[in-house]
């Protein structure tokens, strides 16, 4: 039986509701920068799609990545530099013959990528083993980051159509006012300008931006697990060959 996910259904609604305000009578509104009902189009529009499209808590990850790139704690960012320095740990505990550093980074390593290698390093996987561990991280951390990218590259694209959307239903309600001869033209002048002008910058200041930002953090993520990848199986085999 087909079901509908609770995010679905919320995205349903609040497309409804973005229906429903675009076909409001403004009246006479002053154009300003900011139009509430052009905004709401836009926003609600956007934010409506994605939680149609995405699935879990994809969505509620996109703004939490957003909130820590505006305010300057980028969690992934960070996670990637405490990666590399605890692989250095590692590799250093390794060497030095402190298993008890490494065994204790199997369970309680603060990322999959420390841990997996210190369990590849304990069991000694080579070969076919090794690899197949390897690949299996490099997929979980696309299956990490390609929802929130696809997300994003929606954002960019949906921007300027839900300002599209906007303007259009302005434009409507602009020729209905002047049919009418009730001269209530500023409210829907300001939704047929300030909709696409939301639209675009939403989808190129946002959207694209985060999404080219999260683009390049998955290459550096994978460029990381490929080099200890190779760093672990070097120590295997350097330890082999003593």
């Amino acid at each position: 039986m087909f079901k509908i996910s609770a995010n679905g259904t919320l995205g349903f609604f609040i497309l409804v509701g973005v229906c429903l305000i675009s076909a409001l009578d403004r009246g006479q509104t002053q154009i300003g920068f900011f139009e509430w009902h052009a905004a709401a189009v836009v926003l609600g529009g956007v934010a409506g799609s994605l939680l149609i499209a995405l699935r879990g808590n994809n969505f509620v990850k996109m703004l939490g990545d957003w909130l820590g790139v505006i305010s300057g704690r980028d969690r992934k960012r960070m996670t990637l530099a405490l990666i590399n320095e605890e692989i250095s740990g590692l590799e250093s505990a390794w060497k030095q013959g402190r298993r008890a550093d490494v065994l204790r980074l199997v369970d309680s390593g603060s990322s999959p990528e420390v841990r997996v290698a210190a369990d590849a390093l304990v069991q000694r996987f080579q070969g076919h083993r090794l690899i197949e561990r390897f690949d299996s991280l490099r997929h979980e951390i696309q299956e990490d980051f390609l929802p929130q990218i696809e997300g994003w590259d929606m954002v960019a694209r949906l921007g300027p159509s839900f300002g599209i959307v906007g303007t259009v239903a302005g434009m409507v309600q602009l020729f209905r006012n002047m049919a009418n001869n009730t001269g209530n033209l500023g409210g829907a002048m300001a939704l047929a300008l300030l909709a696409t002008l939301y639209g675009i910058l939403l989808g190129t200041a946002l959207g694209g931006p985060m999404s080219t930002r999260l683009n390049q953090l998955l290459s550096e993520y994978l460029n990381t697990v490929d080099l200890l990848e190779r760093r672990v199986s070097a120590l295997i085999e350097e330890d082999r060959s003593k």
